[in-house]
């Protein structure tokens, strides 16, 4: 769907899938996370922000987790 949504404007995408925290045999903190890359901050909101709700109407099909969010640049 993101990729259908975002177009040329998505550079990559990858998704985390957690297995363990830090200590041995316990629980990962996050069941999952989902990486979206963008050229830049601006090219993000120009592709999700019209997408907003309909990207948040399909979440609760594939989780009844609250999705958190964060936006960072990759430095390396």
């Amino acid at each position: 769907m993101v990729r259908r949504l975002f177009g040329s404007a998505l550079k990559g995408v990858s998704v985390e899938h957690g297995i363990s925290g830090a200590e041995q045999g316990s629980a990962a903190p996050h069941i999952a996370a989902g990486h979206l890359l963008f050229d830049s901050l601006q090219s993000f909101q120009a592709s999700v922000v019209p997408h907003a709700q309909e990207l948040s109407e399909d979440i609760p099909k594939y989780t009844n987790s609250k999705p958190l969010f964060q936006i960072g640049e990759i430095k390396l």
